[in-house]
């Protein structure tokens, strides 16, 4: 939730209390995608969202390696977040 609070420059679950904030995580319920941020239909902001939802998978072996996160940055810069819309 590192990255989501770095673009965004908002915490996640901002202004939820801590039991709150815990039964969502527990049940599921992330953070939704910041359209301003990380714009819908963008295929670089498209793969940057992909890759922060896969870093949130409930089970430890179903995220990413460090590897392939940094080769999915690798690809992308503010430029190509913001680019025209595939």
């Amino acid at each position: 939730m590192i990255i989501l609070e770095v673009l965004t420059g908002i915490l996640p679950y901002d202004g939820m209390k801590e039991p709150i904030i815990m039964s969502r995580i527990l049940a599921g319920k992330l953070p939704g995608r910041p359209e301003t941020h990380i714009p819908s239909g963008i295929k670089y902001a498209d793969r940057l969202w992909s890759l922060i939802t896969s870093c949130w998978a409930f089970d430890p072996e179903k995220r990413p390696k460090a590897w392939e996160v940094k080769n999915v940055m690798d690809g992308i810069t503010p430029e190509n977040l913001l680019a025209n819309r595939n």
